[in-house]
């Protein structure tokens, strides 16, 4: 599938075009999701990028990084993705000219789409201007998704961490290890995004097709705040498994203590039983008509001590 975006000046406006149709002359967005062989072959030709970059553009695992090739600049990028509860990240490709800037995507990414609904008219006031303020933009709402999204694992996270103290479940420990897997791939994308936001940010006016370059100092910025945060709330989930650990060995010895102390309650009436029953000749109580209450009083009020005596002490 290939959208495309091409701004006319004549019209100061903007118009959907086909790839067959481009003017090479026209700020341009080519916005290419999951294409076909022959969608593949068009764009090769069309655009003048060989093939095989093509195929590199399109792996979603491609490392972020900056190159030149042919024409064009370019960038690979990660961005966030929802799969079922769990946030995972995925890269795709952005090829700048002075002309034109080319998305080239393997799988649907919910952060790119929802940018081609920012507005007719900002999208026409981003291409106007450049197709690199187009980029800084589309750069700008993709570091915004990140920490919309991040916003809600801190969320889960101050959740957690009420949990883990309050019920120290297995489930909460899926939750919190689940947690932890969403923050490393978080932080390994957005380290990535960073180096490569820090790499055209020192490009500065050397390179023609960044005339935007000022920007994308800020934007390194917000990115580099965002891995920091990321970092410490990893340190913070590190912290949070110890104390899952903590209370469920605490949990173990509460468990433990009860259990002693209901083992105390019948080990002193099981003695005085034991020492009755041994059935001697000459035992004074034997022949008294209140032994046998007297033996079970004496059960009775030693459970009773020990039961004061445990409660006194938190056992129970």
């Amino acid at each position: 599938m290939i959208v495309g975006l091409e701004y006319s000046e004549h019209h100061n406006d903007l118009k959907s075009i086909d790839i067959d149709r481009i003017n090479h002359s026209r700020h341009s967005w080519i916005d290419v999701i999951q294409p076909t062989d022959k969608e593949k072959e068009v764009l090769a030709e069309k655009l003048n990028i060989p093939k095989e970059e093509l195929e590199r553009c399109l792996d979603p695992q491609e490392n972020p990084s900056i190159s030149d090739i042919e024409d064009y600049l370019k960038i690979i990028f990660q961005t966030p993705s929802m799969n079922g509860k769990s946030v995972e990240t995925g890269s795709f490709c952005i090829l700048l000219s002075h002309s034109k800037i080319i998305t080239l995507r393997s799988e649907r990414y919910q952060a790119i789409d929802s940018f081609h609904t920012e507005g007719h008219e900002l999208l026409k006031a981003y291409l106007k201007s450049d197709p690199s303020f187009l980029l800084l933009k589309l750069l700008e709402h993709i570091v915004r998704q990140y920490n919309t999204l991040f916003n809600d694992v801190s969320e889960a996270i101050d959740k957690l961490e009420s949990r883990v103290v309050q019920k120290p479940s297995k489930t909460t420990l899926n939750d919190i290890l689940r947690v932890k897997k969403t923050l490393i791939y978080f932080q390994k994308s957005v380290h990535g995004n960073r180096d490569v936001l820090s790499g055209l940010e020192k490009m500065n006016s050397s390179h023609p097709k960044l005339k935007h370059w000022k920007n994308f100092r800020y934007l390194y910025q917000d990115v580099n705040q965002l891995y920091e945060t990321i970092s410490l709330h990893r340190d913070i989930m590190t912290g949070t498994i110890d104390i899952y650990t903590s209370a469920v060995s605490n949990n173990l010895n509460v468990i433990i203590k009860k259990m002693t102390a209901f083992g105390g309650l019948i080990l002193v009436p099981t003695l005085i039983t034991g020492i009755y029953g041994m059935n001697f000749e000459h035992m004074p109580e034997i022949m008294w008509t209140w032994g046998y209450a007297f033996a079970l009083g004496l059960m009775v009020a030693s459970v009773i001590v020990m039961t004061i005596y445990f409660k006194k002490n938190d056992w129970f």
